[in-house]
């Protein structure tokens, strides 16, 4: 494959990177997050910096409850944390089977 598609999936993934982090950052600020992804995916870091100095705008009332909200006593932090590591690493091995299979490149030792 051409180096230009190496580059313009990096281009990609960049710009979905910084996009994500800065409509994270621009939403916990109560601003609109998708045009704040588009200027983090347009203006990369740039973008994520503005949205990092962006001021918070003023948030929604607090709403009271009458009862707090009661976690299941069958959700175990630990069998949690066991799940989405055992999902992570297969998620992980997904993607390095994908990318062996249809992205590099693959050499014959003789």
């Amino acid at each position: 494959m051409s180096d230009w598609f190496f580059l313009l999936i990096g281009g990609l993934v960049y710009g979905l990177v910084c996009g994500g982090l800065s409509a994270f950052l621009a939403g916990s600020k109560y601003r609109p997050q998708g045009t704040w992804f588009w200027v983090g995916f347009l203006f990369g870091v740039f973008g994520l910096i503005a949205a990092a100095g962006v001021p918070p705008l003023p948030g929604p009332k607090e709403k009271s409850f009458e009862r707090p909200i009661e976690i299941p006593k069958y959700i175990d932090s630990g069998r949690l944390l066991v799940c989405c590591l055992v999902v992570g690493a297969m998620f992980a091995g997904w993607v390095l089977l994908f990318a062996r299979l249809f992205f590099l490149e693959t050499t014959n030792i003789e």
